[in-house]
C-alpha cells in the first residue's frame, strides 16, 4: 500500500528503497512478492542476513539482535526467482 491510501504500488515503488511505515509493510510485501530481511551488523564488522515472511517475525529477530548489542534493521526486499538449483519446478 502507498501512504495508507489503499492505492497499488508501482514497479518503481517496489524497487526503490524508502522508509515504509509498519502498518503498510505487510501489504507492500505481498504486492511486491517480497520478504523481510533482517540485517545485523556484528561487533566484529560482519553482516548477517535472515529472511522472514512476516513483519512480526522479522521485528522480533531484529529486537533480539539489538538486545545482544548489535545494530539491526529490517528491510523489505523483493524476491524474484532466477533459476532452479535443485528439485523440480511446481507449476
Amino acid at each position: 500500500m502507498h501512504a495508507g491510501d489503499g492505492s497499488q504500488l508501482t514497479d518503481d515503488e517496489c524497487t526503490s528503497v524508502r522508509r515504509l511505515n509498519t502498518s503498510d509493510a505487510q501489504a507492500a510485501a505481498e504486492q511486491c512478492r517480497g520478504a523481510f530481511v533482517v540485517v545485523v551488523a556484528t561487533s566484529a564488522g560482519r553482516y548477517r542476513r535472515r529472511v522472514f515472511l512476516t513483519l512480526a517475525a522479522s521485528e522480533h529477530a531484529a529486537e533480539r539482535a539489538r538486545r545482544a548489542g548489535h545494530d539491526a534493521h529490517v528491510m523489505l526486499c523483493r524476491l524474484d526467482p532466477v533459476a532452479v538449483v535443485a528439485g523440480q519446478v511446481v507449476a
